[in-house]
């Protein structure tokens, strides 16, 4: 089997159980949406949000790391994976720790706050399943991935309409995602065993030359964490939970959605690595293009999409309560596009090894948009958290693309995106004049207007698709 077949069918394997588990998620979360409404939506996403921003903080970028390492032809990846099993597994103890303290001191409600610590969990199954399911994307096996995502996406929406049947408070509520992530794990690992070896025995040789490497992909994740979810906590602490779950129920579509573009990253990362590794810059380029075609391919009807549908959208998933989501919802599908985008770029900054350049960009785009949240957030609320979101995810990318361009002199082809545009624009208008049917029936017929234009103007190539399905 050639590598573009390799690397098309564990993509497809990956996607189709993140769809299937994104489709899981978010029923799970349209029903919150609805049992709790706007107000006390706006508590749990609270919780949600300090959650992700913790976890950013202390994930330290080891993912990464592992990823770039267990293709190294230097390292073995039984002692690769073991090693920073290890080594997160007392970062884990630290971090709970932390949480603990956390809740003790944060200005909300005392449900708010224990809900923060008990969340706090999912991000230790999160962090171990990771660096286990490396060795999946390595083997080219990532449908036990995929298995894993599905049935652990099934406890969270199973666990979730459990306790909305017995009437839940909110405090219960957090740990089901806990409950979803720590089955994914459990699953992860059975599955692993049949690639792994694990060694119990620390190397701290190993472990410090880790945490040397990953500071500067760490430092970096911080500075993005401020112009990624600061926008969230302020709003909290200047507006009500009402405007808080006005803002938090289009704001977790979007974090569902972006899930996707690392998911494929996830695949491209080693090959992108090992191209660069013995310096075969051809390579190198025509992998990272092919990335950049991949995600404008998805990523812009998302956002062309979203202009007609996003009522419809709403509504089925949360309800007339949220109606004012909409066109926050619009707005954010634009940074979605530019997140899918950044993330073909962050990718390739680690793989250059570049990762101690992009720590200025981080750091000034965090504190320009820092003093942009303090400033227009207490007065514009979630519109103006809406609108710095697209311009925090622009100004990455294209301090991203700066970077890559400096270090390998690679600057996208953008016919593969022009297309798209212009497929995606002629699939908006033909769903407009018919917004208001239903969605069972529209996004079909979207996906087959926008991927039949695609295929005609050669935006998706002939042969590719033949290779692909052979």
């Amino acid at each position: 089997m050639s590598l573009t077949r390799q690397l098309a069918h564990n993509t497809i394997y990956q996607f189709a159980g993140k769809i299937i588990g994104t489709v899981l998620a978010l029923i799970a979360s349209a029903q919150l949406f609805r049992y709790l409404a706007p107000a006390a939506y706006g508590e749990f996403h609270i919780a949600f949000t300090f959650v992700q921003m913790t976890g950013v903080i202390a994930d330290l970028g080891l993912y990464l790391i592992v990823l770039n390492d267990i293709n190294r032809p230097d390292r073995d990846h039984h002692y690769v994976i073991s090693q920073n099993f290890i080594c997160r597994f007392y970062l884990n103890l630290i971090y709970l720790a932390g949480m603990a303290l956390l809740a003790l001191i944060l200005p909300y409600e005392a449900a708010v706050r224990w809900g923060i610590f008990l969340m706090s969990f999912c991000n230790v199954f999160l962090w171990f399943s990771q660096i286990i399911q490396t060795v999946f994307q390595k083997r080219f096996t990532t449908y036990y991935a995929a298995i894993a995502e599905i049935i652990g996406r099934g406890a969270l929406l199973l666990s979730t309409l459990l306790l909305i049947y017995f009437h839940a408070s909110l405090l219960p509520l957090t740990l089901t995602v806990v409950i979803g992530n720590f089955v994914t794990f459990g699953l992860t690992w059975y599955f692993s065993r049949k690639y792994l070896t694990f060694s119990w025995k620390p190397d701290p040789v190993y472990i410090k030359e880790v945490l040397r490497r990953t500071w500067p992909v760490a430092v970096s994740i911080w500075f993005s964490l401020i112009y990624f979810k600061a926008d969230t906590i302020i709003l909290s602490l200047f507006r009500s939970t009402y405007e808080v779950g006005i803002y938090g129920m289009p704001y977790r579509i979007l974090e569902t959605l972006v899930t996707l573009p690392l998911m494929f990253m996830g695949l491209l990362m080693p090959l992108l690595s090992q191209a660069f590794t013995v310096g075969d810059q051809p390579r190198f380029k025509s992998y990272l293009q092919k990335g950049f075609d991949v995600l404008a391919l998805m990523a812009v009807p998302l956002f062309f999409g979203a202009l007609p549908l996003a009522r419809q959208l709403v509504l089925l998933l949360a309800g007339k309560d949220f109606l004012q989501s909409v066109p926050l919802l619009q707005i954010l599908m634009l940074g979605v596009v530019m997140m899918y985008l950044a993330a073909l770029f962050g990718h390739a900054v680690v793989a250059l090894g570049a990762q101690k350049a992009m720590i200025k960009y981080y750091l000034g785009v965090a504190g320009v948009m820092l003093v942009l949240y303090l400033v227009l957030i207490p007065r514009y609320s979630y519109w103006a958290a809406a609108w710095l979101t697209v311009v925090a995810e622009t100004a990455v990318l294209l301090s991203t693309m700066a970077v890559v361009y400096a270090r390998s002199k690679f600057f996208p082809s953008v016919a593969v995106l022009g297309k798209a545009v212009v497929s995606a624009i002629i699939m908006a208008s033909v769903l407009y004049p018919i917004r208001h049917l239903t969605l069972f029936l529209t996004l079909p017929l979207g996906a087959i207007i926008y991927f039949g234009l695609m295929y005609l103007i050669g935006g998706v190539k002939k042969e590719l698709v033949r290779e692909i399905i052979r």
